[in-house]
């Protein structure tokens, strides 16, 4: 399946935060799901994630977990998030462990304003 995932940060490989201790701000406590990267099918959605000057890396998974499948399986979990939060969960979310992943490209992303166009270019 091929799947994208988006960065502030250029790096060789992608690792998962618990590997890297860069953890998104406010998820500095965030037990699970540290051990995978989030992915996703929708293009937009990473190079939000990445911000204006990041990165947009493609990649392909042979079998991917759906994020929101694994979050209701999780009875740990579910505790924690309101059935509304889980309801705005997106079906095009994905994680997979960083050893599954083959990479296809990475992308640099210049973007000089929030309305600008967004270009994106193979680094």
């Amino acid at each position: 399946m091929h799947l994208y995932h988006g960065s502030p940060r250029r790096v060789e490989r992608l690792l998962p935060p618990s590997e890297t201790g860069n953890f998104r701000p406010g998820e500095e406590n965030r037990d699970e799901f540290s051990d995978v990267i989030f992915l996703t099918s929708d293009r937009d959605m990473a190079l939000k994630y990445a911000g204006s000057e990041g990165y947009l890396y493609v990649v392909d998974v042979e079998q991917p977990s759906q994020y929101k499948a694994l979050v209701a399986g999780c009875a740990a979990k579910m505790k924690k998030i309101s059935r509304k939060k889980f309801a705005s969960l997106r079906e095009d979310v994905f994680v997979a462990p960083a050893d599954e992943l083959e990479y296809k490209a990475r992308f640099s992303i210049k973007r000089s304003g929030r309305n600008s166009p967004t270009y994106v270019v193979l680094d």
